[in-house]
């Protein structure tokens, strides 16, 4: 996952809210899940009347982080390479995001240590915290030095809902899931975890032989539109 200074960095995850009762719209798609321990498909609902706020407090970090166990119980569950992603329902993640990482491709692109083009592979959720690892297959480096395949580290994730029985994608707005099968440019910072996307700017889609940006790219109707050729070479003269 990216560094805290660079795109999330108070993240309010949905997850606990999950596992302490509070309730949500049913979501079509994903698989149920079995394996789950009894204590995580059936847990005890939260009372905290009559607590002082110092023991609601220890209350709710007791059910969060048991919440947080059984995400990972979850995830031990998961075949990532069976999912049907394009399928998956989308929703944003709950999180404050620092400003976008350059006001133009050049900027975007001198603040990159790793620039370059290729098709997403596979996905693995981490086990241990929030986040994905991307892996994929570079076509083409326009700065720094890549291996054939590289891994991207990512806050967006997958969630369970409907008590483990479907699955949908929790998008970080700077940084959306990648998904096995794009072709995407990607402008890569390096952190002690590893590769991240920059914030807003470091991803651009191929759809249908055009390049897509993110929403909320500074200078996405700039390049959105732009056909991968010449994008590409936008890119080698940024």
């Amino acid at each position: 996952m990216p560094p805290k200074s660079k795109a999330v960095w108070c993240v309010m995850a949905t997850l606990p809210a999950l596992f302490i009762g509070c309730g949500s719209a049913r979501s079509a798609s994903g698989s149920a899940q079995s394996g789950m321990p009894a204590t995580c498909l059936h847990p005890s609902p939260v009372n905290d009347s009559g607590l002082s706020d110092t023991q609601r407090d220890q209350v709710y970090r007791r059910a969060s982080a048991a919440g947080m166990q059984c995400y990972f119980a979850w995830i031990a569950t998961l075949d990532p390479a069976t999912l049907p992603y394009a399928t998956l329902p989308h929703t944003g993640m709950a999180a404050l995001y620092t400003p976008p990482d350059g006001k133009s491709l050049s900027e975007a692109k001198s603040d990159a240590s790793l620039v370059v083009v290729g098709t997403v592979l596979a996905l693995k959720p981490l086990a241990t915290s929030f986040g994905t690892q991307a892996t994929v297959a570079v076509s083409q480096v326009f700065k720094g030095q890549a291996s054939s395949t590289i891994v991207v580290n990512q806050w967006s994730h997958l969630e369970p809902r409907d008590n483990f029985q479907s699955i949908w994608i929790v998008d970080a707005s700077p940084a959306p899931l990648l998904i096995p099968g794009d072709v995407v440019f990607l402008l890569l910072g390096t952190a002690p975890v590893g590769l991240y996307q920059l914030g807003f700017t470091g991803t651009y889609y191929v759809r249908n032989g055009r390049i897509l940006a993110l929403p909320l790219n500074p200078f996405g109707d700039t390049v959105t539109g732009l056909s991968e050729n010449d994008f590409s070479a936008a890119l080698t003269n940024a």
